[in-house]
């Protein structure tokens, strides 16, 4: 088994930057995750393994620019979940 956290605090200073208007796209204190977590559970017994693992990160904001300026779109937190079996 496995289990692991991070935390990540991210601090930007980019020129260009004027509230919610963005000349360059780079917003790393509003894309970067604070929050992840993962963990895993493996089990093996003789030629069978099992592997189970989540992974969680905390809501962020991505910046979307495809039909005219960069705008902010919100993503919500998201869970992975993943499973192998083989033998």
């Amino acid at each position: 088994w496995l289990a692991n956290y991070t935390w990540t605090h991210a601090e930007q200073d980019i020129a260009g930057e004027v509230g919610d208007t963005f000349a360059w796209p780079v917003l790393l204190d509003r894309t970067t995750p604070q929050h992840k977590v993962k963990a895993q559970v493996s089990y093996e017994r003789g030629p069978w393994l099992g592997t189970v693992a989540a992974r969680y990160s905390s809501a962020v904001q991505q910046l979307e620019g495809i039909h005219g300026p960069f705008e902010l779109v919100d993503i919500e937190d998201t869970i992975t979940i993943d499973a192998r079996f083989r033998d």
